[in-house]
């Protein structure tokens, strides 16, 4: 359920993995939204890494997602029981998150605090000046 749990066991195996298995007990979520709301963040990592996930819980909602978030058709509702018999899609090429992880999202960051940054400091000279020579 993590962001790049799944980027840091490829990089430490070497390998990049053809799918993710999700086991979690939502029991104690009980019949509210959680369930979903951990299916809905399951299904982020499959997107954040290119990876078909297998999502397997004893009372919330077992399901197989693909690469792209979807979750597949026969998935198991909340509180049901059963067998999901679904065939894997192939993983996509690598995602950028899935080499680079939060470097991106981090250098973007930066970017934008620097240029925020920057206009604040031009602004203010700007102010200083035409304070300094209207006087």
């Amino acid at each position: 359920m993590f962001p790049g749990f799944t980027r840091q066991g490829a990089a430490l195996s070497g390998l990049r993995p053809g799918f993710i298995v999700n086991v979690s007990n939502d029991a104690w979520f009980g019949r509210t939204s959680g369930p979903l709301q951990h299916l809905n963040l399951a299904s982020y990592r499959a997107i954040e890494e290119g990876l078909p996930m297998l999502r397997a819980t004893p009372t919330g909602v077992s399901a197989v997602i693909t690469p792209l978030g979807q979750v597949e058709a026969g998935s198991l509702r909340l509180g049901d029981t059963g067998v999901i018999d679904a065939d894997l899609r192939p993983r996509q090429l690598s995602t950028l998150y899935s080499r680079h992880g939060d470097l991106p999202f981090i250098a973007l960051l930066m970017i934008s605090a620097a240029l925020i940054l920057r206009i604040r400091v031009v602004q203010a000279l700007k102010r200083r000046q035409n304070g300094v020579m209207g006087g």
